[in-house]
């Protein structure tokens, strides 16, 4: 059903006698009658629903107690309408929190796993700065480019370490979450 204020085109708390005019205006504007000799079939079947809509909105209006219904039904749609808009916002931040909640925890559990990929990394790293500070203290310059020759070298070999217990812990979180054959299927009975 269309709003009546609208199709009538006053305001919610227009008078009758301004309800009554913009009926009148309307109802001269988009009665089918005034629109039958000019119009096609389709544009004269438009106008019959245009002026069943008019006179709706003013079956609405002109009664007082039909508009106090309508206008109360209104607002109890437009509170209903905020009601579900506010907890839908209240909805999405419950969400959005827990879901930070759950990002936090996820990070916790993180840090508290230190894998050996992560440690190896960190005292070949160690080894790594302790060597160069030592070698440039000691030998100068030319022990620079040896150092970075044999940074490379070992940064190469780390690589691959940590590829290779990359690959180890993957294989492992594999094997731990594989369903084991048997289980959890039915035997079937041996015909004899």
């Amino acid at each position: 059903m269309t709003n009546p204020y609208i199709v009538l085109g006053v305001r919610s708390n227009a008078t009758l006698d301004e309800i009554r005019s913009a009926y009148l205006r309307a109802a001269q504007q988009h009665h089918p009658d005034r629109q039958k000799s000019c119009c096609s079939g389709l544009e004269w079947e438009d106008a019959n629903r245009n002026m069943a809509e008019i006179n709706i909105a003013w079956q609405i209006l002109k009664d007082p107690a039909q508009k106090a219904r309508y206008d109360a039904r209104i607002r109890d749609a437009e509170e209903k309408k905020k009601q579900r808009a506010e907890e839908q916002q209240h909805q999405r931040a419950e969400q959005e929190r827990q879901d930070e909640e759950e990002k936090e925890k996820r990070w916790a559990e993180k840090k508290k796993r230190t894998s050996p990929v992560d440690l190896v990394w960190a005292v070949v790293g160690c080894v790594i700065l302790a060597a160069a500070i030592i070698r440039v203290v000691v030998g100068g310059v030319p022990e620079i480019v040896a150092m970075a020759v044999w940074s490379i070298k070992y940064f190469a070999l780390l690589v691959v370490l940590s590829l290779v217990l990359d690959g180890i812990e993957a294989w492992k979180r594999r094997a731990r979450a594989a369903p084991r054959p048997g289980r959890g299927r039915r035997r079937r009975r041996r015909r004899r």
